[in-house]
């Protein structure tokens, strides 16, 4: 069992699917903070020199593109998230019946095992097509930005909106523990 789960893990990262979505997923993070860093870098820089009065402090926790979908690159991401999840090794099982694979590996071990392998291997790699960029995302906007307390009116509308069921009871957590939070946050998606 533990050799099938190996194996199936080496093959849904060696695919190249699996790096066409990373690739794809990395582009959006890239274009993301390329575009709204600089930005919110100058702002802080405004607010500071008490340029912009009515404005509030950027900082990272608002700053990344797990944080909200009011920007086009989050958006996008967001509603590639399904597609980007399953191009990886989502076909592989169709392909593997197409091609025999799977008769032969069932003559070999039990049906159950593969497909147990099968769907951790699924799993693993979708979740870190998603998962790899939303951590990159935040330790740019982390390295740019400051990471100190939220304020609590900020941005917080926009986790209530977009968070429900299990995380709903965590928005108290933000303001505390900020990294579990995120931590839970983007391994959910």
């Amino acid at each position: 069992m533990q050799r099938m789960i190996k194996f199936e893990l080496k093959r849904s990262f060696k695919n190249r699917l699996f790096l066409i979505s990373l690739l794809i997923s990395l582009a959006l993070v890239t274009w993301y903070s390329i575009e709204r860093i600089p930005y919110c870098v100058q702002l802080n820089s405004e607010f500071l020199n008490d340029e912009n009065l009515m404005g509030f402090f950027e900082i990272s926790y608002t700053n990344w593109i797990g944080s909200h979908n009011i920007y086009l690159q989050q958006n996008i991401f967001y509603m590639a998230i399904p597609i980007l999840a399953t191009l990886p090794f989502g076909s592989s099982f169709y392909d593997d019946i197409n091609r025999g694979y799977a008769r032969n590996v069932c003559v070999r071990a039990k049906k159950k095992y593969y497909l147990v392998a099968k769907y951790i291997a699924v799993f693993v790699s979708g979740g870190c097509v998603v998962a790899i960029p939303m951590v990159l995302s935040f330790l740019i906007s982390s390295i740019f930005l400051p990471t100190m307390l939220p304020e609590h009116l900020i941005h917080l509308l926009t986790y209530i909106l977009r968070i429900s069921g299990l995380i709903y009871f965590m928005c108290n957590r933000y303001y505390i523990h900020r990294y579990i939070f995120l931590s839970h946050f983007c391994f959910r998606e």
